[in-house]
């Protein structure tokens, strides 16, 4: 079987349906262009969501007559949490200072609070800012506690408007993987039809299934492989677009580099695999003479 023949039959297929070829190759960039977006959004969210969290720490209200005793008793039990990081006391000046930096943007309500009604509190780092429940359990009822409060809540529903973005833009990648599976289907059931005299020949002249068979296979993965590179083209566009008119810091890890180029293996191996099994599965059933 020489390799130039191979590669010349499977360019002659490619351009004999020029049209099914062409939407073939539309289709699978259209694809694998919302799988890349979807994944380097599912990427983007995690990495948000871990930089968010990890710059959260819990914090321990006083209650403001609790004891120096209870103070103490709830530092210890603090401490003594193995998912605690370090824990910081925070007193009446340096709580009230927080406060106004806090609401630097609201002097009436600065002005309207005055200083004995801001708690003092303990500022709780976890090494895992998720374990936000451990430290509820452990101090939440001790005396002298007046809550404890984690800022990781009022992020639920970015973290679940980010995770519905991802799983839409996987629904639509898995649709449009069905309707290429379906055109690269045809196109190849296509191209065997088109050269049933000329494979005919060639299986009475003696010629293995392999070599048959193989120019429809590339035919299959040439298809997939261009829609794969288009679709990591478009994406590396709209990074670029994003980056230049939307002024918004929490596009960065979406459109992180590294984000862009951790897709395109994933992105060239459904591409070029799926369309090489899919083409093989078709002349399986079709490609009999």
């Amino acid at each position: 079987m020489r390799v130039g023949r191979t590669l010349s039959q499977a360019g002659q297929g490619l351009t004999r349906n020029l049209t099914m070829t062409i939407a073939g190759i539309l289709t699978v960039t259209i694809a694998l262009g919302l799988l890349g977006g979807a994944l380097m959004v599912r990427g983007g969210a995690n990495k948000v969501k871990s930089e968010l969290l990890n710059q959260l720490n819990v914090s321990v209200y006083l209650e403001p007559n609790a004891t120096p005793d209870q103070m103490s008793d709830i530092e210890s039990h603090l401490r003594a949490l193995p998912q605690v990081d370090t824990v910081t006391y925070i007193d009446k000046d340096e709580a009230y200072a927080l406060f106004k930096e806090y609401f630097a943007d609201s002097p009436n309500i600065i002005k309207l609070t005055p200083r004995s009604a801001v708690p003092t509190s303990y500022i709780v780092k976890l090494h895992d800012p998720e374990e936000f429940n451990v430290v509820q359990s452990a101090v939440g009822q001790l005396p002298g506690v007046q809550s404890v409060t984690n800022a990781s809540s009022r992020l639920k529903h970015i973290f679940t408007f980010l995770h519905g973005i991802t799983l839409f833009g996987l629904g639509l990648a898995v649709i449009m993987l069905v309707i290429t599976a379906l055109l690269i289907y045809n196109t190849m059931q296509i191209s065997a039809f088109s050269r049933r005299r000329e494979t005919g020949i060639m299986r009475l002249v003696g010629a293995s299934d392999v070599s048959i068979q193989l120019p429809f296979v590339l035919e299959g993965t040439a298809i997939g492989a261009l829609g794969a590179v288009l679709a990591f083209g478009f994406l590396a566009l709209v990074r670029i677009w994003l980056h230049r008119n939307v002024a918004l810091g929490l596009l960065t890890p979406f459109g992180a580099v590294n984000q862009l180029f951790a897709v395109l293996p994933v992105i060239l191996g459904v591409g070029i695999i799926a369309s090489a099994v899919l083409s093989l599965i078709t002349l399986q059933r079709h490609l009999r003479v």
